[in-house]
């Protein structure tokens, strides 16, 4: 109860500082870090059956809803861009054959949500850290889903968390400092893209 509160909380806050910043005209930024999830449980899919996604699930609640009430408040923006990074749990508990499915519901789910049918988005690819087909499916799937959508991106995320243990190389889970503020900039750098109607960088490593 007191972790849904606290993220309740920080969205509240989330809210008026987006508020804010629109009255000055700059973007409004919402944020949301959600305990670790696994994407086709909180959608409501079954390991590769058909889709039962319903706005009862992790969107609507977590995302979508305030998301939305601002918006609403505020008058709809020129546009919306949803920054999304996740997948681990997926990638570890067999989930990745549903992974690509779920993506695209929670997608569709927060265009109708927010009445923004062209709403884009960039997907932070997971990491190098293991090598395995459900872990590569994971990373698979991600870049798919951003290819296959014309206002999709994907952000690269395989040189942020380059370490070093006992003299050796290591494929981290968890990036440097560094490799944070880089996967910061190449987020930003494909939705700028996106907003312009451009197209955003193929090897999810815009400059």
């Amino acid at each position: 109860a007191y972790a849904w509160a606290q993220r309740n909380a920080e969205a509240e806050a989330d809210l008026e500082e987006a508020e804010e910043r629109g009255k000055t005209g700059l973007p409004r930024i919402f944020r949301h870090c959600a305990a670790p999830l696994r994407l086709a449980k909180a959608l409501k899919l079954q390991r590769g059956g058909p889709a039962q996604a319903t706005r009862r699930g992790m969107a609507a609640c977590c995302v979508a809803k305030p998301m939305a009430g601002a918006s609403i408040a505020e008058g709809k923006p020129d546009s919306i861009t949803f920054l999304w990074m996740q997948g681990e749990r997926d990638g570890k508990t067999g989930l990745a054959a549903a992974y690509e499915e779920s993506m695209k519901t929670l997608i569709a789910n927060l265009r109708k949500d927010l009445e923004a049918p062209e709403m884009n988005f960039v997907i932070g690819r997971l990491c190098d850290h293991l090598n395995h087909d459900q872990w590569n499916g994971v990373r698979d799937a991600q870049v798919n889903v951003a290819n296959d959508d014309p206002r999709g991106a994907w952000a690269d995320t395989d040189d942020t968390n380059d370490k070093e243990r006992n003299g050796k190389k290591v494929n981290d889970l968890h990036y440097t400092k560094e490799g944070y503020d880089l996967f910061g900039r190449r987020l930003a750098r494909q939705a700028v893209r996106l907003i312009k109607g451009e197209k955003p960088d193929p090897r999810g490593r815009p400059e």
